[in-house]
């Protein structure tokens, strides 16, 4: 018995030839995409999600209504009157009578600073009328 080899078509080359280059392209652009502004200002988002998740911060706050119940919801804190950005840095710093202190850096600081301002651009607290989006975030269903 013979045995049988395989002879590619010859439209098989420009093809897969073609098919990489769109690889090659679209992961150049996905890339190039992460750099730009509005991505930045993604990235420090997701970083001040991940200080809101390092320091178990759900535990005690809610944003959304979801969340502990021991401190506030913290979803439009950054709006609230005489909640400025110094006001929240010296009380997540030193603390008060419910809250303890949280010693974090100055680059945990802004990054869960961005985070409130984002959650606080997002809308407001009704649970029922949010759905997540891919980056941690939540917005409001259209009509409701």
């Amino acid at each position: 018995m013979q045995e049988e080899t395989f002879t590619p078509q010859p439209w098989l080359k420009p093809v897969l030839f073609v098919m990489i280059v769109a690889f090659a392209g679209y992961s150049t652009w996905i890339v190039c995409r992460a750099f730009n502004g509005a991505s930045a200002n993604a990235l420090a988002i997701q970083q001040g999600r991940l200080v809101w998740q390092q320091y178990n911060c759900q535990a005690c706050h809610q944003l959304y209504g979801l969340g502990g119940y021991l401190g506030p919801d913290l979803t439009n804190i950054t709006s609230a009157a005489g909640r400025t950005d110094a006001y929240l840095r010296a009380v997540i710093q030193t603390g008060n009578r419910q809250m303890p202190s949280f010693p974090m850096n100055e680059e945990e600081l802004v990054a869960l600073l961005v985070f409130l301002h984002a959650a606080n651009q997002s809308g407001r607290a009704a649970p029922h009328r949010f759905r997540a989006l891919p980056d941690g975030m939540i917005e409001q269903e259209a009509g409701k």
